[in-house]
């Protein structure tokens, strides 16, 4: 058991450390909030990220990916959101007073979760391979969907403290446009990157 927590571990280190839409995000609206302004996004990914890993534990998740039609429209929807997200991080100026007005909400941070094709595929995948062995499945659930989101809360405050770091590198205006441009562009990247299997 030992083993498959400390794999289980790992699995959702490496999911939750890596560059992607969530990270982004929370890179990009770290340049220009505190942390406590940010506590709405962070709690809108988790608690989305949470549910996603509740329905996976339970096997709905696999009813929802098998269908094709409803793969495809998700790959739309994620694709236009990424796309419009991408665009809306890159707009992003930590000199303009009034950038958090641009910025998205608990609700959007929430839902996003659940139109990204991938982030179903990773539920599943960890789901299926690291699901806890206890004699009560709803326990088994719990404690899977609830570590997975504890390995993950360490690494978005690192994307978040990354990015003051990069900001105070970054002083002037003309830097953060250019880091701006790059955060579109790897949001493009994760948008297309929906359509590779």
């Amino acid at each position: 058991m030992w083993i498959n927590l400390i794999g289980f571990i790992t699995f959702a280190f490496t999911g939750s450390i890596t560059p992607g839409p969530n990270n982004l995000t929370l890179f990009s609206y770290g340049r220009t909030n505190n942390f406590r302004q940010s506590l709405h996004l962070m709690a809108g990914i988790m608690f989305g990220v949470f549910c996603m890993l509740y329905l996976a534990g339970y096997g709905i998740a696999q009813l929802i990916t098998a269908n094709k039609y409803i793969e495809i429209l998700l790959k739309i929807v994620g694709t236009v959101w990424l796309i419009y997200l991408g665009f809306l991080l890159s707009k992003i100026n930590p000199f303009d007073e009034n950038t958090e007005a641009r910025m998205i909400s608990f609700k959007e941070a929430f839902l996003m979760q659940f139109i990204n094709p991938k982030a179903w595929l990773m539920a599943i995948v960890s789901a299926g391979a690291f699901m806890p062995d206890f004699s009560n499945i709803h326990l088994n659930v719990f404690v899977f969907s609830l570590t997975f989101c504890a390995v993950g809360i360490p690494c978005m405050l690192i994307w978040l403290k990354m990015s003051k770091v990069v900001f105070f590198v970054f002083k002037n205006e003309k830097s953060n446009k250019f880091l701006s441009h790059i955060i579109f562009a790897l949001m493009i990247l994760s948008a297309a990157s929906i359509w590779i299997k």
